[in-house]
């Protein structure tokens, strides 16, 4: 009986703990959009990139960097360590 209440306390916890988290912000925001006639031209540059998951945790981009005023496609692979 004891370790059943403790593990829905457990349970609790957890939807209390997800239920604090920073959302990301919506995938669409009305009003928001670019001019049709965007882009006239353009270039994707990444000086000295770093990332995270979220605040608090390690890096896991560091350095990057790469310019590119073509068309091109960007793959980016995050391995994990475990």
């Amino acid at each position: 009986m004891t370790s059943e209440i403790e593990t829905n306390m457990v349970g609790v916890e957890r939807i209390k703990e997800y239920q604090e988290i920073n959302t990301e912000a919506p995938l669409e925001m009305p009003g928001q959009d670019p001019p049709p006639e965007w882009p006239q031209h353009g270039v994707v540059k990444f000086d000295n990139y770093q990332t995270r998951y979220r605040e608090g945790l390690d890096l896991v981009l560091r350095g990057i960097g790469k310019e590119n005023k073509r068309r091109f496609i960007l793959y980016i692979l995050v391995v994990e360590k475990s």
